[in-house]
């Protein structure tokens, strides 16, 4: 790495932490303002998301996914079931185990906000070529990875998006051919 590319990862880095941190509060932020409309919050997508693509997912699967406390998740879940978004069934295997299932309401609310989200993509993506998005969501991917998360990425993601990216920023070819590995 040559002196003046070295001095600026070292300016950079400490800020690195705060920038993420930012950009993921005003992320949060546009996102409860969309969603607003249809009564929700951020939040409460992240839970109904998952069920309505996994249709009977486990409470504990939806914890580790989430990263959230059981708690955490049996507040929203109670919001999202008392609206009748959702519903909340013991698994037929071990009673214990509970399982969320999207209602009706909550499919066709679900898929009412779907409707929107074309804008709100394209508001927190303005600037960015497509190229520069799966350069960015590999680079995502690899800091949750570097810090231990656990989420299974292959299995909702497909890799050969980040690998068949072109080389958008000059001089990152070796961190595709790393993701590769």
């Amino acid at each position: 790495m040559n002196r003046k590319l070295h001095n600026k990862v070292r300016e950079i880095r400490p800020n690195a932490l705060m920038m993420l941190k930012r950009a993921s509060l005003a992320l949060r932020k546009v996102q409860d303002e969309s969603l607003a409309q249809f009564g929700l919050t951020s939040a409460q997508m992240e839970v109904l998301a998952p069920v309505y693509f996994s249709n009977g997912l486990e409470h504990r699967k939806l914890v580790e996914w989430l990263g959230v406390t059981s708690p955490t998740l049996t507040n929203i879940v109670d919001g999202l079931v008392q609206r009748g978004l959702i519903e909340r069934r013991s698994s037929r295997e071990d009673a214990r185990v509970k399982q969320f299932y999207i209602t009706e309401e909550g499919e066709a609310l679900f898929q009412k906000v779907g409707e929107g989200r074309e804008e709100f993509f394209r508001q927190f993506t303005a600037g960015f070529s497509e190229e520069e998005l799966i350069l960015f969501a590999s680079f995502l991917k690899r800091l949750a990875l570097n810090c231990g998360d656990t989420f299974p990425y292959d299995e909702h993601f497909k890799p050969e998006d980040v690998h068949n990216a072109p080389n958008c920023i000059p001089g990152t070819t070796h961190l595709l051919e790393d993701e590769k590995k």
